[in-house]
């Protein structure tokens, strides 16, 4: 077991969590400037493709969840074998994943791509918003098995305790997805016309210069949206290329051991079991952002647009908790399976105040530089004005999202994903769909966000006394 894995069991809970999630900071700010950059690139080719990455989010939300989850039951399973010391079950466990996931993967990416356009017709209403989500969620669709692989296996490497490793080969597929989206959207020509735009930008901005050169996109010339998922299909594929080296000289993964076919209908059905509750529980969590595209769509292409950036900006405000809580699942799960659990109760105390008070902070910057922070997607004063707005109040109930999530973590880790899973329902479906469709009730878009906020704060109360209450449980051996 590597000394950081140890760690997990038998380091102080405070420096374990920040080393962990220091070296973890870097493959978090990748994973949200994923976005951030499909974004920035995407917007140059106007407002139509800007509307229509706010459509795709939802759907690589959906999909994103459903290998979260999977990933989530293996490298807990994992890592409960690892808290109890045996490699040859963890090998075995974590390679029938990484093959159950790659099946999944290629039978999800086939038929979503085949059913994309007859689904989306549904809820884009204009045709050329339309074509943009077609564009690309096939291409995104048919090579997501790069993103379940590179999830998985980022989670892997972590969970074996190697957090600086993973967090290397994120920041890598991130610096990819850099070169490559201009280059696949734009074209070589009009990406050296676009980057020669920048710097003269940059001089005359320095210079003092009044008018700012101007650049604009010919979307005729390159892929388009098309070249924004291939490139980050292929920028994806790198985290895995770079990992799974890492996993197989820790526990030796591709051997015949660890193949053992004679155990894969055992650990399948294990990995499914715990994924069901965790999928049902996470997939709804992307719903919430399909009511909310919907009712937005109701009001414009503006108010979507504006959702669009403040999806992307939000992502910023985790990178830090995000980055705790990755160390967060094994920890809750290698200390569930040695049956430390005073330690777990302490690891969750910890981890929850944090996250309040991080998020608070991290609120009132949101709230004072919303303007510009929104501005750096758009110059639409409508759509500028909306965003701005908006995320000035749902940045208020960033705390009560990490507060809830990791209590969440704290009943995945403790074996109980099922729980899990009602907390989200109870959050999705009892407050914040209802409190969204009050913007249609009272036809103010701003219940949007309003919404959100309530149901956040409201939802993080609730966990933040049961995970207490399961885990004194747990201490005084009322529960196994």
């Amino acid at each position: 077991m590597s000394q950081e894995s140890q760690n997990y069991l038998k380091g102080s809970i405070v420096r374990t969590l920040l080393t962990t999630g220091l070296a973890m900071i870097p493959a978090t700010l990748a994973m949200s400037l994923y976005n951030i950059v499909d974004t920035y690139f995407v917007s140059r080719l106007g407002l139509e493709a800007l509307a229509a990455m706010g459509f795709c989010f939802p759907i690589v939300g959906v999909v994103s969840c459903i290998y979260h989850s999977m990933s989530t039951a293996v490298m807990t399973l994992l890592s409960h074998a690892l808290g109890r010391q045996d490699d040859k079950e963890a090998a075995r466990i974590l390679l029938h994943g990484l093959i159950f996931m790659f099946a999944a993967s290629l039978v999800i990416g086939i038929a979503g791509a085949a059913s994309c356009r007859w689904l989306c017709s549904f809820w884009v209403e204009t045709p050329e918003v339309l074509e943009y989500v077609c564009q690309f969620m096939t291409i995104w669709l048919v090579g997501n098995f790069t993103i379940s692989l590179a999830m998985s296996t980022h989670k892997f490497v972590l969970a074996l305790g190697f957090p600086k490793k993973a967090a290397t080969w994120m920041l890598a597929s991130l610096g990819l997805n850099v070169i490559l989206e201009p280059l696949f959207i734009f074209g070589p020509t009009q990406t050296m016309a676009w980057m020669n735009n920048v710097l003269a930008s940059v001089t005359a901005y320095l210079t003092g210069d009044v008018i700012p050169p101007s650049f604009v996109i010919d979307p005729g010339i390159g892929l388009g949206m098309y070249g924004a998922a291939i490139a980050t299909v292929i920028a994806q594929a790198l985290t895995p290329v770079g990992c799974l080296p890492i996993i197989h000289r820790r526990l030796k993964i591709w051997t015949r051991e660890a193949l053992d076919m004679s155990k894969w209908n055992e650990d399948v059905l294990r990995i499914v079991k715990f994924s069901i509750p965790t999928i049902l529980g996470m997939i709804i969590m992307p719903l919430s952002g399909f009511v909310a595209t919907g009712v937005a769509a109701h009001f414009g292409d503006k108010v979507v647009a504006a959702m669009a950036c403040i999806s992307r900006l939000e992502t910023l405000a985790f990178v830090v908790p995000m980055s705790i809580g990755m160390a967060l699942m094994p920890m809750f799960a290698q200390n569930y399976g040695a049956g430390q659990f005073e330690r777990i109760d302490k690891i969750r105390r910890i981890s929850q105040g944090f996250a309040a008070c991080y998020l608070f902070l991290c609120a009132a910057v949101f709230t004072v530089l919303s303007s510009v922070m929104v501005g750096f997607f758009t110059d639409d004063a409508e759509v500028l004005a909306i965003g701005s707005t908006g995320l000035s109040i749902i940045c208020w109930g960033f705390a009560g999202q990490e507060v809830h999530r990791f209590g969440c973590f704290c009943y995945n880790g403790c074996n109980r994903p099922g729980m899990s899973a009602i907390f989200n329902i109870i959050k999705i479906f009892g407050m914040m769909i209802p409190l969204l469709l009050l913007a249609l009730v009272f036809e103010d878009y701003n219940w949007i966000f309003w919404g959100r906020l309530i149901s956040e704060l409201a939802a993080a109360v609730m966990v933040l006394y049961l995970s207490r209450r399961l885990v004194r449980r747990l201490i005084r051996g009322e529960i196994a």
